[in-house]
């Protein structure tokens, strides 16, 4: 037989076992819960040696297209799965056990997956901080007037604990529950507008398009200054993570105001949310000189811690270079 077709029956015989480990991969990565510690760990490994002969096998000329796709369709449950594969890995060290015993390169990113989570849940801090605080902030002096002066009805007090309980819900990611107890709140308040625009994007979410839009417009036609909407909507977007679209909205307050302290300090929390620290820190910069020259205290006050915590991270400041660190 000439070399040639030797070489060609040895590929199409390294792909078919190929495609068998990457069988074994599919089947492991669908349900690695509940097995020993060595089997998550059997699965990461088997996922190096699966792109080790991907790789080897390109290398040579074979159109590997389709077994790509099916790995990558592994990835993403692994991506998925990752806080579940960090707890079972937990009990002998997680990750950093592992990787010390197997000493993987940094391009096999999936002995890395606990710095993705540590990321992740960096992230939800952040949208936790910019759609809780910064309301809780900026309502102070809304609530202490209505409070003093006012006071609030029952039903407007139940409606405000119900707004609470949907933000509570909107950081643990109970999305269900969240539209719940914004249901609630407008029931009990007809007129919160703030409820109609968390409601209208989370409908969003669910591909609930013509409910998104009538609640988005009952929320529109309740706030009577766009940039107010605007806001709303990017606080909105943020604390489910859309940080595109949060970022636009937040565009579109800023352009319809550069002045507004309050519209640069919640863009700042999106680029922040993004990843853009640069542009965070312009922003927050920029929103308490604002603040401090408007006489805005609490917007201020707030604005410079969330600089400060920044800068804590290893970023240069406002028009520096980035320092290390995420």
């Amino acid at each position: 037989m000439p070399k040639g077709a030797v070489e060609e029956t040895r590929a199409a015989t390294r792909a078919v076992l190929l495609r068998e480990k990457i069988r074994t991969l599919e089947v492991q990565a669908a349900d690695f819960q509940g097995r020993p510690r060595d089997d998550a760990k059997g699965l990461l490994c088997l996922r190096d040696e699966v792109e080790e002969e991907l790789s080897d096998l390109e290398r040579i000329g074979l159109d590997l297209r389709p077994e790509r796709t099916r790995v990558k369709t592994v990835d993403n449950i692994l991506v998925r799965k990752a806080a579940a594969l960090e707890r079972v890995l937990g009990a002998q060290g997680g990750f950093a056990q592992v990787r010390q015993e197997i000493n993987p390169p940094e391009a096999h990113w999936w002995w890395f997956l606990d710095d993705y989570l540590a990321e992740r849940r960096r992230k939800r801090a952040i949208r936790f901080i910019v759609t809780v605080v910064v309301v809780a902030v900026l309502l102070i002096g809304a609530n202490y007037v209505l409070n003093r002066f006012f006071g609030l009805d029952p039903q407007a007090r139940q409606a405000r604990n119900y707004l609470t309980g949907a933000e509570q819900a909107l950081v643990t990611g109970n999305y269900d529950e969240a539209i719940e107890q914004y249901r609630r709140a407008i029931e009990a308040q007809p007129d919160l507008a703030e409820a109609y625009v968390g409601l209208g994007v989370l409908y969003e979410l669910r591909g609930q398009e013509r409910e998104a839009q009538e609640a988005l417009a009952q929320a529109q036609a309740l706030i009577p200054e766009r940039i107010d909407y605007l806001l709303a909507l990017a606080r909105s977007y943020s604390s489910v993570g859309k940080n595109d679209k949060a970022l636009q909205a937040a565009n579109d307050a800023v352009e319809l105001d550069p002045q507004s302290a309050q519209a640069l300090l919640i863009r700042g929390g999106v680029y922040e949310a993004m990843g853009n620290k640069q542009a965070a820190l312009t922003d927050y910069d920029r929103a308490a000189t604002l603040a401090q020259e408007q006489g805005q205290d609490a917007l201020y006050v707030l604005a410079r811690m969330r600089l400060g915590m920044l800068l804590q991270t290893g970023v240069g400041g406002p028009g520096g270079s980035t320092g290390g660190g995420f």
